[in-house]
């Protein structure tokens, strides 16, 4: 690592009325006489005998019997036994050499800052006793190694400290005009730093500018008594 030190409905009734007759006189009573004699006699006779006799007798015997005797026997011998041995012995050996991890890139770069003391150890907690240097990190999580250029023979051209109270002090750096190349190995990183020395007790929040797509990262930290 390079350091560098800054200055949302009918019913019907009918009546016959008779009336007598009184105008004819009648002068003997005697001399009219009713030879009126009813010999009439009724001597109908009826004769009329029913000898009607039903002699319709039902002489009808079912002597039918029924002697179907089913001597049917089934003789289906089928003895059919599945014997069907097939063993699928499907052995494929393809092999899938797909490892469903994309193709990485200069894209899949993280960048990223941090604090760390004059041992090269990263932390968020120091004592105003630590000398501390402001990092700038890139770390390839690929498994094979990238790389990448930088305008210039930085990796970080600035670093920039808040404290509690937004007061902010920042440091730019000067680095000669040379396109570099970075070669960060597989699952490792490359750092840059700037040497800043010793804090007064406070909290911090540190922002590192990268010379490469005007990349910026920032990490926060703290220091005690």
């Amino acid at each position: 690592m390079t350091l560098r030190s800054f200055a949302f409905l009918p019913l019907a009734l009918a009546f016959v009325g008779c009336k007598g007759n009184t105008d004819a006189p009648v002068t003997d009573d005697t001399a009219a006489a009713d030879a009126d004699t009813d010999t009439d006699t009724d001597t109908d006779t009826d004769t009329d005998t029913d000898t009607d006799t039903d002699t319709d007798t039902d002489t009808d015997t079912d002597t039918d019997t029924d002697t179907d005797t089913d001597t049917d026997t089934d003789t289906d011998t089928d003895t059919d036994t599945d014997t069907d041995t097939d063993t699928d012995t499907d052995t494929d050996t393809d092999t899938d050499t797909d490892t469903g991890t994309a193709a990485c890139g200069e894209a899949d770069l993280v960048f990223t800052a941090e604090v760390q003391d004059a041992t090269g150890t990263a932390a968020v907690t120091w004592t105003a006793a630590d000398d501390l240097t402001m990092v700038g990190v890139v770390t390839n999580p690929c498994t094979v190694d990238l790389s990448f250029d930088t305008g210039s023979s930085c990796l970080i051209t600035s670093a920039e400290l808040i404290d509690s109270s937004g007061m902010g002090m920042g440091v730019g750096i000067a680095c000669a005009a040379v396109v570099t190349t970075w070669n960060v190995p597989a699952g490792g990183t490359v750092t840059d730093g700037i040497t800043w020395g010793r804090l007064s007790p406070d909290s911090y929040s540190l922002t590192v500018g990268f010379d490469y797509a005007s990349m910026t990262a920032s990490t926060s930290f703290t220091v005690t008594r």
